[in-house]
């Protein structure tokens, strides 16, 4: 199935499972927001991929917190919009 146009949020993504789900969603042709709250492990995450890497944006934050959670909305509104996100 072609994912291609649509747009995957995975939290926890820095995690074992949540590591295969952007992977397998990037594979799928899906733009993928991947959240967690590990840096280190989004940025491994993010170097070990070889399969639509463009497409992967990451999101530093605990999704209890309510800054995140509004930073996400925020750039949500902006990716599916075609404009380019804010990573801070």
């Amino acid at each position: 199935m072609s994912l291609a146009g649509k747009v995957a949020v995975v939290f926890g993504a820095s995690g074992y499972v949540g590591s295969g789900a952007v992977h397998a969603f990037l594979e799928a042709g899906a733009t993928v927001v991947a959240v967690g709250r590990d840096a280190a492990k989004l940025a491994a995450l993010q170097a070990k991929l070889s399969v639509n890497v463009a497409a992967l944006h990451t999101l530093v934050g605990e999704t209890k917190d309510e800054e995140t959670t509004k930073h996400l909305h925020e750039n949500l509104n902006k990716l599916l919009n075609g404009k380019a996100i804010d990573r801070t």
